[in-house]
């Protein structure tokens, strides 16, 4: 009735294939299956445009006689669910129930029970605002309480008075971390996707892959989640295009032909660390470098490092593809994978082996990013706040020096240049800095200039209004005891806006 008929025919021929080849699937079943599944998703995402015919009449359904008779089963032996096919309150295949068990054909009382409640994603975020304001409200019981000291102890009352503050702040940080442990969800959710759609992409270039997947089971952030699909599938991309090769060009090179391509998850404190790993030819540093000269980001006869060369990749519109493919060379390229994660206030960098043994692009995420520890400070008269996690450290400031036109300060034994909140976010910078706040984004660090330092402590993070948009170096924002709106720093964003302001040449006063 919606025109839908070529899937469903194609899918039961595949169910046919499945059911006629049992547990043991010939190597030219399993390529019909993977082309049948890309045939499909091509179909699927065509559907309602005027190229729908055509792609449902690719289709072509699974030859099941390619698939041997099953083996019959031994007599003793005991059917086994596979939990990665079938998992528990899933769709799966149904067991039949023996012909003179009392239950059969009939409705049980533990198929009418649910262990699981859905709750739209919103709601989470309504709860997590609520019990945000809570713990407002226990600072702000806590501020009037130190504040009203003298006429609490003349009642004899303070004592006790703080005790219920401090106990209604415990209900209410272990009800923020509950509703935000609801938000996580498994970062397989995103991963899993992957393997078919790697093996298409490598099926296409003449290349053969093969995926691992590590970690799974690792949480996320269920709002990272969503958006990590788009990032992640622009490095797949760049694997299977520029780091895999040929398996004519891997045996050359004494690799086995079958490219691996492995993605691996695990929590790192309050992050996660999520590696999208090849074992292909690597960065090819002289490429990147001629390319470069081409575009004058390089002096002639200039050198670049292997570290220099995984920085400049990232840089807008760089590619050393020369004609435009399906896969790349389209202009968009490893920069807009690094802002898609800055944007989710995460930080992207590449890890280079030995020549000729792959690339590891590392992508490092907030487990949480509705509720995360933050730094108060003050900069040029305004409150602000930055992630905890992206602190590297916080001393007094010295003396401020110059080289060239930028401002620079020195911390221990490292000269670090200075970034005055005030002058990138467009307000009266005031006197010398008093603090400094190290912060580092990938290879870059620097130190950001603060007044007065106030507290640290959880903050729930709240998208800045529309009419605002998106500017460059905040993140957030997130409400103050006293009601005031706080900025939340992007350092990445920071680290940017710091460079572009000297390379303009507006650092000068």
């Amino acid at each position: 009735m919606l025109g839908l008929r070529a899937i469903q025919d194609f899918v039961h021929s595949v169910e046919g294939v499945l059911k006629r080849a049992g547990g043991d699937l010939p190597a030219g079943v399993l390529a019909q299956l993977f082309e049948g599944a890309a045939a499909l998703r091509r179909a699927v995402d065509r559907a309602g445009t005027p190229e729908q015919e055509a792609a449902f009449a690719a289709l072509v359904p699974v030859r099941a006689e390619a698939a041997p008779p099953a083996a019959p089963a031994p007599a003793a032996a005991e059917p086994v669910a596979s939990p990665e096919l079938a998992p528990v309150g899933e769709p799966g295949v149904d067991e039949e129930e023996p012909a003179g068990s009392a239950s059969a054909g009939a409705v049980r009382a533990d198929d009418l029970r649910e262990d699981v409640l859905r709750v739209p994603f919103r709601k989470l975020d309504v709860l997590l605002d609520q019990i945000g304001e809570l713990a407002q409200e226990v600072t702000v019981l806590q501020e009037w309480a130190a504040a009203n000291r003298p006429a609490l102890d003349a009642v004899g009352v303070r004592r006790g008075l703080l005790e219920r503050i401090e106990a209604l702040g415990a209900a209410a940080e272990g009800a923020a971390r509950t509703a935000t442990d609801l938000r996580l969800v498994p970062v397989r959710r995103v991963l899993g996707r992957f393997p078919v759609l790697a093996r298409d992409l490598a099926r296409e270039q003449g290349k053969r892959l093969r995926i691992e997947l590590e970690g799974e089971a690792t949480q996320l952030d269920k709002s990272t989640a969503d958006a990590l699909a788009e990032p992640l599938l622009h490095l797949v991309r760049n694997a299977v295009d520029h780091g895999i090769e040929t398996p004519e060009e891997r045996e050359r090179a004494g690799k086995p032909p079958e490219a691996t391509l492995v993605f691996r998850a695990a929590q790192e404190g309050d992050r996660v660390r999520i590696e999208v790993e090849d074992d292909g030819r690597g960065l090819d540093v002289a490429a990147v470098a001629e390319r470069a000269r081409e575009q004058g980001l390089l002096a002639p006869g200039t050198e670049l490092s292997p570290d220099e060369a995984a920085e400049l990749i990232f840089r807008p519109g760089f590619s050393t593809r020369r004609v435009a493919s399906s896969v790349s060379g389209r202009g968009i390229g490893l920069d807009a994978v690094r802002e898609a994660v800055v944007r989710l206030r995460g930080s992207l960098v590449v890890e280079e082996g030995e020549e000729g043994s792959g690339t590891r692009f590392v992508l490092r995420l907030p487990l949480t990013v509705a509720r995360i520890p933050a730094l108060f400070f003050e900069a040029g008269g305004e409150r602000l706040a930055i992630p905890s996690a992206d602190v590297e450290e916080t001393v007094r400031a010295g003396p401020v020096e110059r080289v060239g036109a930028a401002e620079v300060v020195r911390v221990r034994d490292e000269v670090l240049p200075l970034a005055r909140p005030a002058r990138l976010l467009g307000w009266d910078e005031g006197g010398a800095p008093r603090f400094l706040v190290v912060v580092r984004s990938g290879a870059r660090a620097v130190a950001v200039a603060a007044d007065r330092l106030l507290d640290q402590r959880p903050a729930t993070v709240r998208a800045l209004p529309a009419a605002l948009g998106s500017p460059a170096g905040v993140s957030g924002a997130t409400v103050a005891p006293d009601g005031r709106v706080v900025l939340l720093l992007d350092p990445a964003g920071i680290v940017e806006l710091n460079v572009d302001l000297y390379r303009g040449g507006a650092g000068g006063e």
